[in-house]
């Protein structure tokens, strides 16, 4: 009967030790449950006001508005390739050469003939001259032979001239008169040599300079001011016609081409304004517009082609990833919350849309209802009782649901210890 207490007497000094060792106490249910739920900065998102656009997305691969092959436009080896990829060029600067002495030794040859021609021209010119002159001694000498003949006629008139002497008198004249028009047509001839030894001229002129800019084409220009992107040849080598030496791109404008189905084609026009999200540059929206618009559609995929250029002063690199939205409609003072804080879900009366708007530290859930998405931005304009400044959070999990205390990491309290909110748990929509 006396065992037990003193059992128990012996128990209580070890009890009474293990307390004074301070043992962590068990939470009590109902204190832990009174836990505010810790919300980072990054969980939530301040609704704000600002611009909203909507229209037509079209995505692809920013590429330079021009671009250029570089080719070799006569065949022999290359001297020189003074640029290397990267290198800005300006139109008209030399970026290579390429030897071809037979091209060269042709434009001389040519030259040459050009000098000759010209040559046989001042002696068929000196030959009309001397025709000319021809002329004019047998006019002179044909007016002698008729004051002669008129003489012998009146002599023979009077019986002073034999008959014999009055008809040599007559064919001198014949004579004269025949000579004049020999010598006529010695100037006629000379004239014509004249002629032809000008075309001679102007054909040889006409071999000269297809000659010479055949020559010229062993000097080879950059057609247009911009950057080198490739350069597949080296110094050296033998080139055909045709051959491409470099690529110049001009990256002042960018253009994405894209597709839209037939539907949609006509609410696209040239001149559009259309703003760029592009892959490498978050939070940064790009201005352009639409160039041009194929007036086909594919008959394959019944798809027409559309072209959005971007103007870039900022220097962009070609072959960037982009999402070019052609604005159709603006909203100037909408307010917006993030994508991610939309939940929606199906009714019998269609889609209901609400957000989780954190007031005086407790998550309500408010509906709202679309006003317009813009999924480039990933935004969403709203409207109801919301307003520009509250607090919506974007990351909900399984905690985040309506009536939940709540407290902002860093934000000061005196209710019970935080408790971390689940993570990952997305709530259903």
């Amino acid at each position: 009967m006396t065992a037990t207490p003193r059992r128990a007497l012996l128990a209580l000094p070890l009890l009474l030790a293990l307390a004074a060792c301070g043992g962590d106490e068990a939470p009590d249910p109902a204190e832990a449950e009174a836990a505010p739920l810790v919300l980072a900065s990054t969980d939530v998102a301040a609704v704000e006001r600002g611009e909203i656009q909507s229209g037509i997305q079209i995505t692809g691969t920013l590429e330079p508005a021009q671009q250029v092959d570089v080719k070799a436009q006569v065949g022999g080896t290359l001297g020189s390739l003074r640029y290397q990829e990267g290198d800005r060029v300006s139109r008209g600067a030399v970026m290579a050469t390429v030897i071809a002495e037979g091209v060269r030794s042709q434009a001389a040859a040519t030259r040459a003939g050009v000098g000759s021609a010209e040559a046989g021209v001042t002696s068929a010119e000196a030959g009309v001259s001397s025709a000319q002159a021809g002329v004019e001694a047998a006019q002179a000498q044909l007016a002698l032979a008729r004051e002669q003949a008129a003489s012998a006629q009146l002599l023979y008139n009077e019986g002073a001239m034999s008959r014999l002497d009055y008809q040599a008198a007559q064919a001198q004249v014949e004579a004269a008169q025949a000579q004049v028009a020999s010598a006529r047509a010695n100037l006629t001839a000379a004239r014509g040599q004249v002629a032809a030894a000008r075309g001679q001229v102007a054909n040889a002129q006409s071999q000269a300079t297809a000659a010479g800019e055949q020559a010229a084409r062993t000097t080879v220009r950059s057609p247009l001011s911009g950057s080198v992107s490739a350069r597949p040849a080296e110094p050296g080598e033998a080139v055909a016609p045709g051959q491409t030496l470099y690529t110049v791109v001009s990256t002042g404008a960018l253009e994405l081409r894209g597709q839209v189905g037939v539907g949609e084609a006509g609410r696209v026009r040239v001149g559009d304004p259309v703003v760029f999200q592009i892959d490498g540059y978050p939070g940064q929206t790009f201005r352009g517009s639409v160039s041009r618009v194929v007036a086909t559609a594919d008959p394959a995929s019944r798809q027409v082609s559309v072209f959005l250029r971007l103007p870039n002063p900022s220097g962009l690199v070609g072959g960037l990833f982009a999402t070019g939205t052609v604005v159709s409609e603006t909203l100037d003072d909408a307010l917006l919350v993030p994508e991610s804080a939309v939940r929606t879900r199906q009714t019998e009366d269609g889609e209901a849309a609400s957000v989780l708007v954190v007031r005086n530290d407790v998550i309500r859930q408010q509906p709202v209802g679309i006003v317009q998405r813009d999924p480039s931005r990933g935004v969403i304009a709203v409207q109801g009782e919301i307003q520009a400044g509250d607090r919506v959070v974007v990351a909900p999990t399984t905690d985040t649901v309506d009536g939940a205390r709540v407290r902002l990491a860093g934000a000061s309290s005196s209710a019970a210890p935080p408790r971390p909110a689940a993570a990952s748990a997305v709530a259903p929509q």
